[in-house]
């Protein structure tokens, strides 16, 4: 018996964040306990003495694959679950971000392989959401500019903010 549809969004989600990361010269750690994050992606340094090293410099994921997404202009509209949404905007000491994997809504159409090609539709957002939590108790509507694609460039930006804020912080402490 073949998995349930959403086990291969799932699946195929981490596989696209997968190679973004890897592209980008990071790495993504999942989680195995789901508290609100599916993944970590860091970045990585390279040692004095030879090798790499993960580093502190990192932001948390929360995951999304659907095929329950609109246009709106220049945006991909979606609804995601109230709680899910909660966690992300309640982050205080932490960075972390919604990751949409934006999938067609015939599953067919979601990869192909050839000898020279490796082809997954459609694609990843990214959104920081920030604000008030939400009192709804079913979904939160979100939008996010078609702009924010999640790529390689991303991942590198992303994480340059971190290290910026985390620079900023050790600033503070050093001078309390």
């Amino acid at each position: 018996m073949p998995i349930p549809i959403e086990h291969m969004m799932e699946r195929l989600h981490f596989a696209y964040v997968h190679a973004v990361v890897a592209r980008a010269g990071a790495t993504c750690q999942p989680y195995n306990q789901d508290y609100g994050f599916d993944a970590r992606i860091s970045a990585i340094k390279a040692k004095p003495t030879g090798g790499f090293a993960k580093t502190a410099i990192g932001f948390e994921c929360q995951l999304k694959a659907t095929t329950a997404w609109e246009f709106k202009g220049d945006s991909i509209v979606y609804d995601l679950d109230a709680d899910a949404y909660n966690k992300l905007v309640e982050l205080e000491d932490m960075f972390g971000i919604l990751i949409l994997f934006r999938l067609p809504k015939d599953p067919l159409e979601w990869l192909e392989i050839t000898e020279d090609i490796f082809y997954m539709r459609h694609c990843c957002y990214w959104e920081l959401l920030k604000g008030e939590t939400t009192t709804n108790t079913s979904t939160k509507r979100i939008v996010i500019p078609t702009q924010q694609l999640f790529d390689p460039q991303t991942v590198t930006d992303l994480l340059e903010r971190v290290r910026q804020r985390n620079e900023e912080f050790r600033r503070w402490r050093m001078s309390q």
